[in-house]
């Protein structure tokens, strides 16, 4: 059995991280929704944050940074296994891969370190 590419597992994790955040800004955006909706209907600025409290708006914020947190954490391990890729499938010195894509030479050092660990 062929394992599993190691490209398109890092795109697949960084995907779902991505669709992680969006359900989670958009479980934020319909507490948005009805606090605006109660606002516009008349209650008063004290009802509505009840209300977006009742509707724990403060876990579904914590949620989606969690969730942002995870898509940063999916991308970085990414880039930390092209940045391996390059150094071992393709030759490039760690200053050619941080000259390619725009760090320092000492980060690119230690993205290559990391994704070795990984």
């Amino acid at each position: 059995m062929m394992d599993r590419d190691w490209l398109i597992a890092g795109i697949d994790e960084l995907v779902l991280a991505g669709q992680r955040v969006k359900d989670a800004i958009g479980a934020g955006d319909e507490v948005l929704a009805e606090g605006r909706r109660h606002r516009q209907a008349g209650a008063s600025a004290l009802d509505v944050a009840l209300g977006m409290l009742d509707l724990d708006a403060e876990r579904l914020r914590t949620a989606a940074s969690s969730s942002f947190d995870g898509y940063e954490r999916a991308a970085m391990e990414l880039r930390q296994a092209l940045v391996r890729a390059a150094i071992e499938e393709h030759g490039w010195s760690v200053s050619e891969v941080a000259r390619r894509i725009g760090i320092s030479r000492q980060r690119a050092s230690r993205m290559y370190q990391a994704a070795k660990q990984n």
